[in-house]
């Protein structure tokens, strides 16, 4: 008797101690990833039409003004790399009329997240960085840069536009700039989009390029130690359960 009045008391005391455990490590327990690209083979991406779970990170022109629609090209090269390493980077291009097509865009997206390599689509992102460059020989505008730049996060079905950073003029051609923006609330993130705003005052008639290299994201992904606190969450409700059973049966 004795030994059952004692089973049944660390049962009691066991099992609000699983049950906070299942809760904490469900609810609470987070890490990040990040998944990096540094575009050092032609291998590193594709192109072509969207593509929602790509092997390959995958690159496209997605819309914008008749010109640039019409003029654009996507493609990995060799000609720009800011890894150091030898490699290279995504390489942007389009043709700007303004005097023809008025205010437009040139919106070129990234499908970010490779499925083979265990990243999820529509991860929770936290933090995105890349590197940009506008090529040498680009058109400038009337104001001296290369249009209003932005950036956005798209969510799990390509929506959301969530605008991720812009607002801004490019800098000088031939030089590195480097985009590092944090999310304060992680948001789903499938794709991004690259895009470029040109209109009859910045007046950009001519040939546009940009390369992209060293994109990083980070992303929460749960916490493998939360499986093993499950595991010892339920064992110990399941004995309280059948302790229960014993007593009345």
């Amino acid at each position: 008797m004795r030994k059952n009045r004692l089973r049944k008391s660390v049962l009691a005391a066991l099992s609000p101690v699983g049950v906070s455990l299942v809760a904490t490590s469900m609810a609470g327990a987070q890490q990040t990833a990040t998944y990096t690209n540094t575009y050092d083979t032609a291998a590193s991406i594709t192109t072509g039409p969207p593509n929602f779970n790509p092997t390959i990170q995958n690159w496209r022109f997605e819309y914008g003004a008749p010109t640039p629609a019409a003029n654009h090209s996507v493609a990995w090269t060799n000609t720009q790399d800011n890894t150091g390493n030898g490699g290279g980077s995504v390489e942007l291009s389009w043709l700007w009329n303004a005097a023809s097509d008025g205010s437009g865009s040139a919106a070129f997206t990234a499908d970010t997240f490779p499925f083979a390599s265990g990243e999820q689509p529509g991860a929770m992102v936290t933090n995105i960085k890349f590197d940009l460059l506008v090529g040498p020989g680009s058109t400038p505008d009337s104001f001296g840069g290369y249009g209003y730049f932005q950036v956005f996060a798209r969510n799990e079905s390509y929506g959301g536009f969530s605008p991720s950073y812009g607002n801004v003029e490019l800098g000088s051609p031939g030089v590195w700039q480097t985009f590092d923006f944090n999310f304060a609330t992680p948001i789903p993130v499938r794709a991004l989009t690259f895009q470029d705003f040109n209109d009859t005052t910045r007046n950009i008639n001519g040939p546009e390029n940009w390369f992209i290299d060293n994109m990083s994201i980070t992303y929460n992904v749960p916490e493998p130690a939360s499986l093993g606190l499950l595991g010892v969450g339920v064992p110990a409700l399941l004995m309280r359960r059948r302790a229960k059973k014993a007593k009345t049966g």
